[in-house]
């Protein structure tokens, strides 16, 4: 998850660089969703509002520490409860 000027997104780049700040994610085993459909929804407003509530302190000029760990405790809206 990256945030740019006031702007949450997460970029879809499977063959990309992992480090501590650039992470690989993946559905979790047994949900029936591809790895772009996850990027889609954790590009859905309520997950940018989910990770602010669960980041760590602040890095200062409205920066947050989001981890790992705090990316495994972020809720993914079910898409099957989406309406279209």
């Amino acid at each position: 998850m990256c945030r740019q000027n006031d702007r949450h997104f997460v970029a879809y780049n499977p063959e990309r660089t992992v480090t501590h700040r650039f992470y690989r994610i993946k559905p979790k085993e047994g949900v029936n969703l591809t790895s772009k459909e996850l990027a889609a929804l954790l590009n859905f407003s309520p997950t940018s509002l989910f990770t602010e509530v669960l980041a760590s302190a602040g890095l200062g000029q409205g920066v947050l520490d989001v981890t790992g760990t705090t990316l495994r405790r972020v809720p993914v809206v079910n898409p099957k409860a989406l309406s279209e």
